[in-house]
């Protein structure tokens, strides 16, 4: 069977893993069309003003970024699915360049799918998002109409990506051996850190301090500025560094006996520590783009435009942390029939999942959205902004990181409840 048929046929037979990668490239391509669509609508007509012209700049830049860390948080949890398929080429005596040839080519074949197809929807919902903003702006023009600049600004960034990431998946075949393969649960050590070199309880004290900041101000858009950028850095120290140290203590000194609670505050503790970058810009990003889209209110063209950046790059960062929480899964899927075999029941593995997923995306809610809230209804207060503004943000807020978690929630039991469920059969 020929390199290419192979390629082609595992690609089938693994339909699922296909899937997540192709529907990752699909919504990656249509998002990138539709704001470079909406940055570089002629008829909009924001680029007069050196403010807007930045504003513009810096949401592009934005994007592709966000863009970015989802292809490689996706890129990461496909490559752990394709483990055991690299473990059997490895033992059957193929070459580091037919490993690699092989993981290549599936990815072009999953491009030459969902790129096209990710083209035509992104056209589409173009469409939809000119007659909204249109609509807004009353600008008597066709909807239908697309700058070919918006195309090709799609086509530029996966020329420049694809490269990167076909290079990625290169480097890990070179890295793992068949002895690293073998123990999929094998987590590198991550010796990066994104946060300052403070102590845990720091934080405590930063994110108190962006709270005292908020009341004690003037009540003005242009006064959040340093609480918002302060909040961010405080609750994304509270995430990634404080309360993992806190509940590394709890676990240890109080839930030895609490056989649930115990792993679950675990594994929640060890998805906070690896998920630490994705949580510092995703906390950043969350305050100081509502931020942005409220100082610019009273320019409709530009409020329109930050509020779908908005949207945007808070879908790109909920589903790079979806892919993100997929690879964990599979990483830990090991340490989980291990716990399995020397005595947890299924029931105590389902309220194990529940707790842990409703814990990491709770407080992914709760603590950037305690800022957002109190920010909100200051201005509220002041007559600042509208009651259907602070709904529409909240909503944007909630809604991406409730997603995800629901269908992180379904792989975990596809992956690993499912599988215990069948051997419960077996038994």
């Amino acid at each position: 069977m020929g390199l290419v048929h192979f390629a082609y046929i595992m690609l089938i037979r693994k339909k699922q893993e296909s899937w997540a990668y192709g529907f990752m490239l699909l919504f990656l391509t249509m998002t990138t069309v539709v704001l470079s669509d909406v940055v570089d609508n002629p008829y909009i007509g924001y680029k007069e003003a050196f403010s807007s012209h930045f504003l513009i700049t810096l949401i592009v830049f934005i994007v592709l970024c966000f863009s970015s860390f989802m292809l490689y948080f996706a890129n990461d949890a496909f490559l752990q699915f394709k483990s055991e398929e690299l473990l059997i080429m490895g033992m059957s005596g193929q070459s580091f360049l037919a490993i690699t040839s092989y993981l290549w080519l599936q990815i072009m074949m999953l491009l030459m799918i969902f790129l096209p197809l990710g083209l035509c929807v992104g056209y589409f919902l173009a469409v939809g998002v000119n007659k909204i903003m249109y609509l807004f702006l009353h600008i008597p023009a066709s909807p239908f109409f697309q700058p070919l600049h918006c195309f090709l600004y799609t086509g530029l960034f996966f020329l420049i990506l694809i490269p990167v990431i076909l290079l990625l998946d290169a480097g890990f075949v070179y890295r793992h051996n068949i002895a690293d393969l073998l123990h999929q649960d094998h987590i590198k050590k991550d010796t990066t850190v994104v946060m300052l070199h403070l102590p845990s309880t720091a934080y405590i004290i930063v994110a108190l301090l962006a709270i005292i900041m908020f009341l004690t101000m003037p009540i003005s858009i242009e006064n959040y500025a340093m609480p918002c950028l302060i909040g961010a850095l405080g609750c994304a120290g509270l995430l990634v560094k404080t309360i993992p140290h806190l509940l590394k203590k709890l676990t240890s000194q109080r839930m030895i006996n609490h056989k649930i609670a115990l792993v679950s505050m675990s594994f929640l503790c060890d998805a906070l520590t690896k998920a630490k970058h994705i949580i510092t810009i995703y906390c950043i990003t969350a305050l100081m783009m509502i931020h942005m889209m409220i100082s610019m209110k009273d320019a409709l063209r530009e409020s329109l435009v930050a509020a779908h950046a908005y949207v945007v790059a808070s879908l790109l960062l909920s589903v790079s942390l979806m892919y993100l929480y997929r690879s964990l899964i599979l990483k830990r899927k090991m340490a989980i029939i291990n716990l399995y075999k020397v005595g947890y029941m299924l029931d105590q593995f389902k309220k194990i999942i529940k707790q842990e997923v409703v814990g990491f995306f709770g407080l992914l809610i709760a603590l950037p959205g305690l800022y957002i809230v109190i920010m909100l209804l200051l201005l509220l207060m002041n007559h600042t902004i509208s009651l259907s503004f602070v709904m529409i943000v909240m909503i944007t807020n909630i809604l991406p990181p409730v997603i995800m978690a629901l269908m992180t929630w379904r792989y975990y039991r596809q992956s690993i409840i499912a599988e215990l469920e069948e051997g419960v059969k077996d038994e």
